[in-house]
């Protein structure tokens, strides 16, 4: 026996009434003042309903009942929720096409202005309490409204009634388009946020169903979908689901379920099985048996109560439960024992039974014929109203499971009896008898009018439609009421370039497009000013097109905008006349001159290029490189437009050379419209890597290091004194002791030998500081160079003399040069630092090691570089670098100048004062400065980078 399943033909509350929704709010606010209005006509289309023919049911019947009504408008702006109006659904009442074709329409007022809208019924409850504050509506986005609008009640049956509890929420969206005067119907397609599932039993004579539960269930659920979600068709038909939803909780874990056991009747369970929205996943997926939503039937089965999990999963895969879908779940076989409980069967997998699990939207679903295996469905309806005129059209879509399709058997009269296949009406390239959509796939039946209705009455003809058992009977009418509404649309000015309003400098076109069956215009308005020579108004029309439907058209202006070759805009005012109305009046601007900057960095320390990329319209401009306040040699530069970018986009590449940096520096890369006198704006500032390190030499454990780069001053502070190293000399000494001369006699009197080579022979072992190997005047001709020393090695660790730097990094540092320490100056002859005469290093018993070896951190010191600055603290450098005063060992070893002088040694011996001298750089109070200071005395040491 077959069950059929119709389209609900009475909904209740389905209405038709004119609505002035900015008087009929309830707690709703408008954020900005209404300055003009237009009318507008809504259509809710509500879901498809299946009803089962045989019986009556509350679920067929009032799936569809309303209770409120809220609608949403988000500004076309920006987005966001601008105003909600609550309709008063108790005054509205029931008209004959409303109940007929399933719609709810009504008529409005609204503001002038484009709006995402957003209809949603039986949750009124949940937007005033969730969307307003302080009587004011919150500027939601659409995805905070949906994570507002939330249901978590669902912890037993949902139970449909006459209450706000047991009505089912539903939502649609569509864009509108508010003008002057009348607006044209705007559809809006509810959809119901709940699912529905139904059992089946083909199987009677083996299994009596007595039980229904559903476990694993989601028990919160979102009235807003996901807005790439659903429809479902054409998407990835995910549900759309809370955040906090997983389709189960820790109570659901435990084996709590949903019981629908009283609702079995005639071995089935057709009605009253609603939820939410849910995942489903595969059986390799972790904790499936507790994760997946799923029905445990229970039945009798060779004379005992067994029950079986049934999954949710159909001949193509898994299927997630979804909102506005009927699930029939059908037994077609039980070939064993199930489980003697419940929960035993949830958590074992599905054995013994075996079923199928047929699913469709019924918001595709005009009308659906079912007998428990195969369907029948006809969208969007089983009733078409077709209007007087010929060659007017709509789309009968018609899908089936059977094997062979369908077939159209005849076309009858009213009686449905009598084949009268009319002259009036055409069903396109369909033939009668012929079997279509073998593969399960949507086919589209085109039905037109082939001629005018001219008899003063309305005719009827019937499509009968038949696939395998099943059977349905389409009605189409062709009125006498013509079908045209005139429709003006306005949707927006852009332009050709960038699809903004805002004209670009170089010259373009504006687009005006609207929707329309309409004839109309679009005129711009160009006054006489220092930019044009005269006034001047240029117009673009459309004749009305043949076609009656609305459509979409566009205008563009016959002759382009000139340049505007100044740097600000000009306004140019453009308007739409229609049926004559003057609407859409305003200013759209036209961009002048105008760039966007883009520019590559240049870290290394050994400078290179940095391109500038330069896009837009423009005549000549200029670009410059700078740091600490100085423009980099070689710079500005300039590009100037070649010919013909006046009307072109110009894209131009400038090189900037970026020279080799003796400290690190902040490189600013800018460009100006003149370089004279115009203000420059920065394109990008990057850090340039120095030559020099960031900190003097200090022992670590057994280990010589110094920080290499500005973050790791963390580690070695930039003011850190450092070890003491005689000009050639691989042997460090401590930093700590008195000032020459104080008296002191002590065993810390002098500075010790604190770190030396391990090749060679100890000189710790009974040296005295005159005995130090250095490069001295004795051995060495001036001028003389380390880099040379020992064929080119630099230092000979047996003899524990040489460049120090070169020693410890393997030669990838080394010792500056004479012409560098004279860069050096140069970069920083106009800033200076805090000096104070120190007594001497601290050299207490808590702290001799760390001061020993080189940690102890003066305040004295200097900046020096591009970028060092007045002040500074001198702990951490974020420009420059700081360069202590770190005084020296004199001849007897004991410290001088602490805090009033660093000397540090350079490579070579270039501008030595005499032979026991070498060169040195100085940083003192007054300058920075190359001198010839004797090699015999020991100094801090700042590496420099060998490459």
């Amino acid at each position: 026996m077959k069950t059929v399943f119709t389209l609900l033909k009475r909904v209740q509350l389905l209405l038709v009434a004119v609505l002035s929704l900015a008087s009929c709010t309830d707690e709703g606010s408008v954020i900005t003042p209404i300055t003009a209005e237009g009318e507008v006509t809504l259509q809710a289309i509500l879901p498809a309903s299946v009803e089962v023919a045989t019986r009556a049911t509350i679920g067929t019947t009032e799936e569809n009942r309303v209770r409120s009504l809220d609608l949403l408008l988000f500004n076309g702006t920006d987005g966001k929720l601008g105003k909600i109006i609550n309709i008063p659904v108790g005054a509205i009442t029931p008209a004959d096409d409303a109940v007929r074709d399933n719609k709810l329409k009504f008529k409005a007022r609204l503001p002038i202005g484009t709006y995402n809208l957003m209809l949603v019924a039986n949750a009124h409850s949940k937007v005033n309490s969730t969307l307003y504050s302080s009587g004011n509506v919150n500027a939601y986005t659409r995805a905070q409204v949906q994570t507002a609008l939330l249901k978590d009640d669902q912890t037993t049956a949902w139970a449909l009634a006459d209450s706000d509890a047991g009505v089912i929420p539903m939502c649609g969206e569509a864009s509108i388009t508010v003008a002057a005067g009348n607006t044209a119907a705007t559809n809006v397609n509810l959809t119901r946020m709940l699912a529905k599932i139904s059992v089946q039993n083909s199987v009677t004579s083996k299994f009596a169903l007595t039980h229904v539960y559903y476990y694993n269930y989601n028990t919160k659920g979102v009235i807003v979908p996901n807005a790439d979600h659903y429809p479902a068709s054409g998407n990835s038909g995910k549900p759309s689901t809370p955040t906090t939803a997983n389709n189960t909780n820790a109570g659901l874990q435990a084996g709590t379920a949903l019981n629908y056991s009283t609702k079995v009747s005639g071995g089935a369970m057709t009605e009253d099985m609603y939820v939410y929205e849910a995942y489903t996943y595969g059986y390799t997926h972790a904790n499936w048996e507790r994760n997946s939503p799923c029905l445990v039937i229970g039945g009798t089965y060779l004379g005992k109560t067994y029950y079986y999990r049934v999954d949710f999963i159909s001949s193509t895969g898994l299927v997630n439960i979804q909102r506005n879908h009927s699930y029939n779940v059908t037994i077609t076989d039980i070939v064993g024992i199930g489980s003697d409980t419940p929960g035993d069967a949830l958590k074992a997998a599905p054995v013994n039974m075996t079923s199928t699990v047929q699913s469709w939207d019924n918001g595709m679903a005009g009308e659906v014929v079912f007998d428990g295996q195969h369907y029948l469905s006809v969208h969007p309806k089983m009733i078409f109203n077709l209007p007087r005129e010929a060659n007017k059209t709509e789309d009968l879509i018609v899908q089936t499971n059977v094997t062979e399709g369908f077939k159209i058997t005849k076309i009858t009269a009213p009686d449905k009896t009598t084949i009268n296949h009319p002259s009036w009406l055409s069903i396109g390239d369909k033939n009668k008898d012929t079997f279509y959509g073998m593969d399960g796939g949507q086919v589209k039946i085109v039905l037109t009018t082939a001629e005018e209705n001219t008899t003063g009455a309305a005719r009827t003809a019937y499509i009968h439609l038949k696939a395998g058992r099943l059977e349905a009977v389409v009605e189409v009418i062709q009125g006498i009421v013509s079908d045209f509404i005139p429709v003006f649309t306005f949707l927006g000015y852009t332009t050709v370039d960038d699809n903004t309003t805002i004209i670009p400098g170089p010259g373009g076109t504006v687009t005006a497009k609207a929707k329309t069956n309409m004839a109309w215009e679009f005129h711009a308005k160009i006054n006489k000013d220092k930019y044009e020579p005269v006034d001047r108004e240029i117009k673009a029309s459309m004749e009305k097109p043949n076609s009656e439907s609305a459509a979409d058209y566009t205008l563009t202006m016959p002759e382009p905008f000139g340049p505007n070759e100044t740097w600000d805009y000009i306004d140019r005012k453009v308007w739409i006349a229609y049926n004559n109305i003057i609407s859409r009046e305003t200013d759209i601007k036209q961009a002048g001159y105008a760039i966007t900057a883009t520019a590559t960095t240049v870290p290394s320390h050994k400078g290179g290029n940095s391109i500038v990329t330069i896009t837009g319209y423009h005549p000549k401009i200029y670009v410059r490189a700078i740091a600490g306040g100085k423009e980099l040699k070689g710079t500005p530069k300039y590009k100037e437009v070649g010919p013909g970018a006046q009307t072109t986009t110009v894209i131009d590449d400038i090189e900037i050379p970026i020279p080799a940096a003796m400290v690190g520096r902040d490189i600013t890369i800018q460009w100006a419209k003149k370089a004279e006198n115009e203000p420059w704006e920065d394109i990008i500032t990057f850090w340039q890597e120095g030559i020099f390190a960031y900190s003097n030499i200090v022992l670590i454990g057994s280990k010589l290091d110094f920080a290499k780069t500005s973050g790791e001053n963390d580690q070695i502070p930039a003011n850190s004194q450092g070890v003491f190293f005689k000009w050639g000399s691989l042997v460090a000494f401590s930093p700590v002791g008195e000032y020459a001369g104080a008296g002191k006699n002590d065993d810390l009197d002098l500075s010790r030998i604190v770190w030396e080579p391990e090749e060679g022979a100890p000189t710790s072992s009974g040296a005295t500081y005159t005995t130090i190997p250095y490069l001295d005047e004795n051995s060495y001709l001036l001028p003389f160079s380390m880099r040379t020393y020992n064929n080119g090695i630099g230092y000979n660790a047996n003899e524990k003399r040489g460049d120090i730097c070169r020693y410890i990094t393997k030669g990838e540092w080394r010792l500056p040069t004479y012409d560098e320490s004279q860069v050096l100056q140069n970069e920083t002859n106009v800033h200076v630092g805090t000096f104070t005469n120190l007594k001497y290093a601290p050299f207490d018993a808590t702290g001799i090691t760390h001061y020993r070896n080189g940690f102890f951190q003066p305040e004295s010191g200097r900046w020096v570089g591009y970028n060092s600055k007045l002040g500074d603290s001198p702990t951490n450098p974020s420009s420059g670098i700081f360069f202590p005063a770190s005084g020296r060992l004199g001849s007897n070893s004991r410290p001088e100048r602490l805090g009033f002088v660093g000397e540090y040694p350079t490579e070579d011996s270039k501008g030595a004062m005499s032979s026991d001298n070498a060169n040195m750089v100085e940083i003192a109070s007054d300058a920075v400065k190359s001198t010839g200071r004797p090699r015999y005395h020991a100094r801090p040491v700042r590496c420099v980078r060998n490459d």
